[in-house]
């Protein structure tokens, strides 16, 4: 019993943890007067930076609905808009659920098959995937560019350190499918794995397919960030900063955090990651405040509406407590 309790509060620790080391590094490293002037420098094509966003903010939105449509549509055809809703939702319960719970809930529950229901976990886990893999490539590869920058390594050095990692990680994600093959023949306690995975989903050029998705909807933070830091910059960006927005992003795929708390873990990483090249600590938290309000708290409102437009906390009581005839 002792075991089953700390299994399941030690991710719940460690996000705790990490919030309280993120506060407490921002205290110790962010001066409240580092705000004062933010505001005092907007550039002036203002306007088409404000524009420029928020079209990657749809652009972020589109990819990760076409994503979930070409991975429910291993099992299920679902419609681009429906495709939109789910992620709504899921972002919604996202906020304020641990460890993505409601995101396995919703996309349970929208199966428009029975049958299907138990192929949710293995679509959920295929919409997580590419993204982590895509941060990692993109994320190293721009480290491998940033480092020579920084004097830190040579150029020779960092274009193979960035070969072999980059290669490693394509080799290891188009051999996902051997993994799954002998994943299938064992049982977990009751529970046959055969029937929960997809055998011979996805092929290869399914998952090049949502690889490259999952990395043009990474680059769209990316924009995202260095527009909202030329908004708030006095002057041009230099390229080394360019370069080390992927690598924030690649630090903070490895960090798990509370969706309605990760602007303050985020911000941490940015002044850490940032501080040998700008000292602007201030720009650096509204950079991130601004990320987690677009990104995050506000698909998390949209996706409330849906929610109680279409009364799924109802929903997602009456199928997980009882079942379906068709899944028995």
């Amino acid at each position: 019993m002792k075991d089953k309790w700390y299994k399941s509060a030690f991710p719940l620790l460690i996000k705790v943890g990490l919030l309280a080391v993120s506060i407490w590094f921002l205290y110790q490293k962010v001066d409240l007067n580092s705000f004062e002037g933010i505001f005092d420098h907007l550039p002036d094509q203002l306007w088409l930076i404000v524009i420029g966003f928020w079209i990657l903010w749809v652009l972020n939105l589109y990819f990760d609905a076409l994503f979930w449509k070409k991975v429910h549509g291993m099992i299920e055809k679902v419609r681009l808009l429906r495709a939109l809703k789910i992620n709504l939702i899921c972002y919604s319960l996202n906020f304020v659920t641990p460890a993505q719970g409601g995101d396995l809930a919703v996309r349970y529950v929208m199966m428009s098959e029975a049958s299907n229901r138990k192929k949710s976990f293995f679509l959920n886990l295929w919409m997580y995937l590419p993204k982590f893999f895509a941060r990692f490539i993109i994320g190293g590869i721009a480290l491998g560019v940033l480092l020579p920058f920084l004097e830190i390594a040579d150029v020779g050095l960092s274009f193979l350190l960035t070969f072999v990692f980059c290669s490693l990680l394509f080799f290891a994600y188009f051999s996902l499918k051997k993994i799954q093959k002998k994943l299938q023949l064992k049982n977990i306690r009751s529970f046959k794995l055969e029937h929960y995975l997809l055998d011979g989903r996805p092929t290869g050029i399914e998952k090049a397919r949502f690889l490259g998705i999952a990395m043009l909807r990474f680059l769209t933070f990316n924009g995202q960030f260095a527009l909202i830091l030329l908004l708030f910059s006095d002057g041009d960006l230099p390229s080394h900063i360019w370069l080390a927005i992927p690598v924030y992003y690649f630090v903070s795929a490895l960090l798990p955090s509370f969706a309605f708390a990760d602007f303050i873990l985020k911000s941490a990483i940015a002044v850490w990651i940032f501080e040998p090249i700008t000292s602007n600590e201030g720009l650096l938290v509204a950079t991130s405040l601004s990320l987690w309000f677009a990104n995050v708290a506000l698909p998390s409102f949209l996706g409330l509406y849906f929610i109680l437009k279409t009364d799924l906390y109802r929903s997602i009581k009456t199928k997980f407590s009882r079942r379906s005839p068709n899944e028995t």
